[in-house]
């Protein structure tokens, strides 16, 4: 164990009980943190789409629709109207995300602590965080307000200046002159409540509620990921609640090899599921009249995504994203004795069909573990 030794000397010569060494044991280890899994993150579950630089603001996706099936032929007439192909498309806007950070060469040349190296693991870690948390935005609400820090790094919910983040849909919102309107998914909810005001903290999930989603994907035309399942990320609140429910879900669990999994997160597959956790769920909490912010750890609400294969994607400008930053390091002082760490990147996550994925909300017994 590495470490070195401080060591303050106290009291006086003439003091009855004389000189005191007053030590302390520096030990240059940090000590474990907890690491995040954000499985939205995954580039495995979402698909990419890249937006070459210097063409525009916006990006034009384009959906081909089926054609109308035929009718009944008749001997002495054609069909008295003609089909047509019809296209949707959907407009998505580039938007970018940014942060800094100050590192003062004191610090840096005395101190045993590798700031800048730490800062760096920290800005990845974040970011990574950030778009999990984005994708789960962009399925629940289609958008949200960005947030806004004052000088002293503080957000206020509802606020128009520094408003907090994830706390207030913007769905369209204007950006460039123009009207953006984001793709979300549908909301289902634990005990077949049919609104946000029907879950009253014992709607648990259920693996019957599980069956019914995939169903309803199926039905959606939904595209499975490779082995005919769909993802679903859940909380460890709610893997536990499905356990009790179903021994068998439980037993897919402890037989499911370690080998087997390839991503963080990944826990089973059973009943036409691929089942990921999520460190981070979504939370909400009960009787905010549906008001969607994300409540961190203290939700009582509990938000799962279940959705099939291309139902979202990110958005990268000149291949660069939120996992992929440029960092600008410079000194900011004229003796050079303070220098900046900081990023400016392109972030955009949008649902791409709406009809592929369902928002499941429920009630976990340990929703604050």
């Amino acid at each position: 164990m590495g470490g070195s030794y401080l060591t303050t000397v106290t009291g006086t010569p003439s003091s009855s009980t004389g000189y005191t060494l007053v030590e302390t044991l520096l030990v240059k280890e940090y000590l474990a943190s907890r690491e995040f899994v954000s499985p939205l993150a995954n580039s495995q579950y979402i698909s990419k789409r890249n937006m070459p630089k210097m063409v525009g603001q916006s990006m034009k996706l384009t959906r081909r629709k089926p054609l109308r099936e035929p009718e009944g032929s008749k001997e002495t007439t054609d069909p008295l109207s003609y089909g047509s192909q019809t296209y949707e498309q959907l407009l998505i806007p580039v938007e970018w995300i940014n942060d800094h950070y100050a590192l003062s060469q004191m610090a840096q040349d005395t101190g045993w602590i590798d700031l800048a190296e730490d800062c760096k693991e920290g800005i990845f870690e974040a970011m990574r965080r950030y778009r999990n948390r984005s994708v789960q935005a962009a399925m629940l609400g289609g958008r949200y307000k960005p947030g806004y820090r004052n000088s002293s790094g503080v957000t206020i919910d509802g606020d128009t200046t520094y408003p907090s983040p994830w706390y207030e849909e913007e769905n369209p919102v204007t950006l460039y002159g123009g009207s953006y309107t984001f793709l979300k998914f549908a909301k289902r909810y634990a005990g077949g409540g049919a609104e946000f005001a029907d879950l009253d903290g014992s709607q648990r999930a259920t693996m019957n509620d599980v069956k019914r989603l995939v169903v309803g994907l199926k039905n959606r035309g939904a595209i499975t990921f490779d082995g005919g399942k769909y993802v679903m990320v859940i909380s460890d609140a709610v893997k536990a609640d499905l356990e009790n429910d179903d021994k068998y879900f439980a037993a897919a669990i402890r037989n499911q090899a370690a080998s087997t999994k390839v991503f963080a997160g990944e826990i089973a597959d059973y009943a036409g599921v691929h089942f990921v956790t999520d460190d981070e769920p979504w939370t909400m909490k009960i009787g905010g009249n549906g008001v969607s912010k994300a409540a961190n750890n203290d939700g009582e609400v509990h938000v799962c995504q279940i959705f099939g294969k291309d139902s979202a994607s990110y958005v990268t400008l000149g291949g660069k994203g939120a996992l992929r930053p440029t960092f600008k390091v410079q000194n900011i002082s004229t003796t050079g004795k303070l220098t900046t760490i900081g990023y400016n990147v392109p972030n955009q996550n949008v649902v791409t069909n709406g009809d592929w994925g369902f928002n499941y909300l429920c009630c976990p017994q340990y929703f604050n573990a």
